[in-house]
């Protein structure tokens, strides 16, 4: 027997499962419980991914600032981070073959969805054709980035909400409807100039104003429900790094809209804030 936390989905945050004592192959941990659903988000995301990047490739890149930005940020940081992703993947993949308990399939497939579509991105902007685009002012507009974030951060607002005790799926998709439209105002405000990006800018700032909420809410149920005090400590920590680390992409988003920091830089700090969200 195990306990896991629960989803709203019940009346109670402990749900009792029966964990089957046979040995189950990849394909029939996938098909079990809550993993079917995981798989679900894999399939949906790479799609969208691939459509998103055909749109950018269409619509906004501009092949100039690629090779602009590919002159002024060294292929190194790239390098480093696209390592360090898929060191943190390939270990999700392992612990998906060696996880008996299909109960907790889905504690190693968004994980591994987040650190596979961040190791994708890098992989795509250090040897293929990332979607960079130029903006109104000159400044080089990494949007492949912002494609990465649509997938990644609403993969981690599901996260918080598996390791609470009663967030609801509606309170989940609320939070991720603000997270996207956090993420498509930031990009518009980037390309655009006047009152259009005056507007865009507030928007993207109030956007995110909603997410604080639901974050702290999952942490404090899924902190309340431990008893060990150091679990208790941990996850505290864990919340406080996400919330910091939150803000320091608004911050370096801020610097970048004001050109006040080099693409490089810019690069160098998102990468950090990408490391420090999704593999620490």
């Amino acid at each position: 027997m195990v306990s896991s936390a629960g989803n709203g989905s019940g009346p109670g945050p402990l749900v009792q499962a029966v964990l089957p004592d046979k040995e189950l192959s990849i394909m029939e941990k996938l098909r079990e419980g809550e993993g079917s659903g995981a798989l679900t988000w894999w399939m949906t995301g790479l799609t969208t991914y691939l459509l998103l990047y055909a749109c950018g490739r269409a619509l906004l890149h501009d092949q100039a600032a690629l090779e602009g930005l590919m002159k002024e940020v060294p292929t190194h940081i790239y390098d480093r981070s696209t390592f360090i992703f898929l060191t943190a993947f390939a270990l999700d993949v392992l612990n998906m073959i060696f996880e008996r308990h299909t109960t907790k399939i889905d504690f190693v497939l968004y994980p591994a969805f987040i650190k596979g579509v961040a190791s994708m991105t890098n992989l795509l902007t250090r040897f293929g054709t990332p979607v960079i685009a130029l903006s109104t002012t000159g400044r080089y507009v990494p949007v492949q980035r912002f494609i990465c974030w649509m997938h990644t951060t609403p993969t981690i607002l599901i996260i918080i909400r598996l390791i609470s005790t009663s967030l609801s799926v509606q309170e989940a998709a609320y939070a991720i409807m603000w997270d996207e439209l956090m993420l498509i105002s930031g990009v518009a405000a980037l390309l655009t100039t006047g009152w259009q990006q005056v507007f865009f800018s507030v928007l993207t700032h109030v956007a995110f104003v909603p997410i604080i909420p639901y974050f702290c809410k999952g942490f404090y149920q899924a902190a309340t429900s431990l008893k060990s005090g150091s679990a208790q400590g941990m996850m505290w920590g864990i919340l406080a790094v996400n919330m910091v680390t939150w803000a320091m992409f608004g911050v370096t988003w801020n610097l970048a809209l004001c050109n006040w920091i080099s693409i490089q830089t810019e690069e160098t700090m998102y990468l950090i804030c990408d490391f420090s969200a999704k593999v620490c």
